[in-house]
């Protein structure tokens, strides 16, 4: 399989701390318990160079303290190490509050962030402490996976969630993708779309090196938000994962309707030189739910797939044209 280094990020900033090159890491913020006690974890990823630093974690009630430093596991990936950081903290009042946390400077090298070696990056999370239960919020997991799916080397980066308790309620969580940095910072160029979020889709990356993804995740109760975690995430786009025959520009024209689906799902083409082609269908975890040759013509052509028995989410269209691929996503609903 194609190999990508898939690093999820948390960057934060020490006083006088020396560049220790982050990769990136984890914030998570909850309550566990019906009163005021919060706790917060983060996870920076580094190279292997350097000590861990010493996290300054302001609270958001004017409170700002030294962050626990737990330990520091090596055995992540190949010159990554990760260093484990803990807090707890007592409210005096119910409230939304604000948490910030910053380490020392980002690797050199991340493609999308200009300078990205002398930027410090600052994370915020949130939390609300409510006078009833739940106060507890959902908070991202730091467990990750990444696959490619081919043909057209689309890279899919799922995720999941844990929750502080088993009983915390949330009416919803939002998620999208929040800057990695406030300035010189912009989303990867795709050939087709980035979709966030869980998972992020980067349709067909069209140029090796070290990219930068930030993502908020809000939990919502009653009207309200109950909290939020942010993730932070690089990743190195070997040049063996590309499709080296890409065509970033096929002639002719792709469309899905309606879309959102829930019965029927109709594909229209047309405006190509006559050949061969092929339609597949697939989730977010790579696994291929419809698959279809084609031929190609100048002639408007349609196709019907029937989706009533799919699970409902997010799937991607591919049209295999000759060495291109034309991809577009499909939301699948009840």
């Amino acid at each position: 399989m194609k190999k990508i280094y898939l690093i999820f990020a948390l960057i934060f900033l020490t006083q006088g701390a020396i560049a220790q090159r982050i990769l990136g890491g984890i914030f998570n913020v909850y309550s566990p318990f019906p009163t005021n006690y919060t706790q917060s974890r983060v996870t920076i990823y580094r190279e292997p160079w350097g000590e861990a630093n010493s996290l300054q974690l302001d609270w958001g009630d004017g409170t700002i303290e030294t962050m626990n430093f737990s330990y520091t596991a090596t055995t992540i990936y190949e010159g990554i190490v990760a260093d484990i950081y803990t807090a707890d903290h007592w409210y005096d009042t119910t409230g939304l509050y604000y948490l910030t946390v910053k380490d020392s400077f980002l690797v050199n090298d991340i493609v999308n962030v200009e300078q990205s070696g002398e930027q410090i990056l600052e994370m915020r999370g949130a939390i609300r402490i409510r006078e009833s239960l739940p106060s507890g919020i959902a908070q991202v997991t730091a467990n990750a996976f990444y696959h490619i799916i081919e043909p057209s080397g689309s890279i899919i980066v799922p995720g999941s969630y844990g929750f502080s308790l088993p009983s915390v309620i949330h009416d919803s969580i939002s998620q999208r993708f929040i800057p990695f940095v406030e300035e010189g910072y912009s989303l990867p160029p795709a050939s087709d779309t980035i979709i966030c979020c869980l998972p992020v889709i980067w349709d067909q990356p069209i140029a090796p090196g070290r990219y930068a993804f930030g993502i908020e995740m809000t939990s919502w109760l009653d009207g309200e938000i109950l909290g939020s975690n942010m993730r932070k995430m690089t990743i190195f786009v070997d040049s063996s994962m590309l499709v080296s025959t890409y065509t970033p520009f096929v002639e002719g024209i792709l469309s899905v309707y309606p879309n959102p689906a829930s019965e029927k799902l109709q594909i229209q083409w047309g405006g190509f030189t006559p050949g061969k082609g092929q339609f597949s269908l697939l989730d977010v975890h790579g696994r291929e739910w419809h698959r279809e040759a084609i031929g190609l013509g100048a002639a408007v052509q349609s196709l019907e797939v029937d989706v009533s028995d799919w699970p409902p989410g997010l799937y991607v269209l591919r049209m295999q044209v000759g060495d291109a691929v034309l991809s577009r996503k499909v939301v699948v609903e009840r």
